[in-house]
């Protein structure tokens, strides 16, 4: 692994910063396990590549953590028995889960991106209170992610049996609510910066531009009136700035282009947010 630096404040916030990968834990023996205790916050730079085995594994009193782009692996039991850990945002450069929130219990809420192609059968097991899983991609690419019960590879190969469901709700997910992004939905959101170019994240960004279209006429149910919410956060994940929208859609052969907004200087994530006109959610989605 390369050179990963720590730090944990006053205030409970742990810092990850460096290039490349973190080592692959014991259940005791990451450098910050005697402190977990005071660990609240977790806040992973860009330029980590990998979360390790048990990383955070018996944090009582993690509640966040973000996860940069940079990111390409997440760790077994890196989240394990984090009790008071209630959401969590998968980066999209992220491709296979494995066991890293297993007895996580006030957990309600995962993010995961379309770029996940297999969830280790028991990811999210003793996940009492997980009731929403957003899922970036359509509902077809969700029946096509591969729900295995055997250690993976780096490439997310299995070399023993595979379990595959076809109904992913109500054998792998029961009693959880999967909210998708993609066609059955039928809205697209992009950003693009001041020259006009598409961006996928926030580094190096002073302005960006939302724009939003229904490439999908009947997929929404006639739905003419969304709600566009954009959140700002700094370092702290504290908000610094809310912008939201009221968007006709009601034409699906216009792209709906939104004002140019200035990121805030100390915004370092962003959440986007789709409400319907009843202000039922439709997208969620989090971007360094």
């Amino acid at each position: 692994p390369a050179d990963i630096t720590w730090q944990l404040d006053g205030n409970g916030l742990l810092t990850i910063s460096g290039r490349g990968r973190m080592w692959n834990y014991q259940a005791d023996t990451a450098p910050w396990h005697e402190r977990r205790a005071e660990i609240k916050r977790v806040r992973i730079e860009s330029g980590v590549t990998q979360i390790g085995n048990y990383a955070f594994m018996d944090c009582m009193n993690l509640t966040d953590i973000t996860i940069p782009n940079s990111v390409t692996r997440i760790g077994a039991r890196a989240f394990q028995s984090c009790d008071k850990l209630i959401s969590i945002v998968i980066p999209n450069s992220v491709k296979n889960l494995d066991y890293a929130f297993e007895g996580c219990f006030d957990l309600t809420s995962v993010t995961i991106p379309a770029s996940v192609a297999v969830i280790k059968a028991n990811t999210f097991k003793g996940c009492m209170a997980l009731s929403d899983i957003w899922y970036a991609g359509s509902k077809a690419e969700w029946q096509e992610i591969l729900i295995a019960d055997v250690s993976l590879d780096e490439n997310g190969k299995a070399d023993g049996m595979i379990l595959k469901e076809n109904n992913h709700e109500t054998d792998a997910f029961p009693n959880i609510t999967i909210h998708y992004g993609r066609e059955d939905v039928g809205l697209s959101v992009h950003f693009r910066n001041a020259g006009g170019e598409s961006v996928a994240n926030l580094d190096n960004q002073r302005t960006i531009r939302p724009d939003i279209s229904l490439v999908d006429p009947d997929a929404p149910g006639g739905m003419e009136l969304v709600n566009l919410f954009l959140a700002f956060y700094d370092e702290n994940d504290m908000m610094v700035s809310l912008e939201s929208w009221e968007v006709d859609i009601s034409n699906p052969l216009n792209i709906v282009w939104l004002q140019t907004l200035e990121i805030p200087d100390e915004a370092e994530s962003m959440t986007v947010m789709v409400l319907s006109d009843e202000l039922a959610p439709l997208r969620a989605a989090r971007m360094l």
